[in-house]
């Protein structure tokens, strides 16, 4: 596992059960950005898992459930998903999202 960033953890253990997954994810994305676009799903569970040895109310083991819930599943800008919603996620390729 490669180092994890503190000030995502501290950020995101800040917001207990206000922090969803989306806020996760940009959190990840603005302070621990990996190479190419977005953020592996990998690398969001290890933040969850750190997050939960802190006694934060996040589960690493729902992660996977809750980015598929929120994924948008229309690639067009015609389509009828949100592109503004704070809670859709994108699949960019290569098992990362944003």
């Amino acid at each position: 596992m490669a180092t994890l960033k503190e000030h995502v953890l501290n950020e995101a253990g800040e917001r207990q059960d206000r922090l969803t997954i989306g806020q996760l994810v940009t959190l990840i994305e603005r302070h621990d950005p990996e190479e190419g676009p977005g953020v592996t799903r990998e690398r969001i569970r290890e933040y969850a898992e750190a997050l939960a040895e802190r006694d934060a109310p996040v589960n690493p083991d729902k992660v996977d459930g809750a980015i598929d819930d929120r994924l948008a599943e229309d690639e067009s800008l015609s389509g009828p998903v949100s592109w503004t919603g704070s809670t859709t996620l994108f699949d960019v390729g290569e098992g990362r999202v944003s």
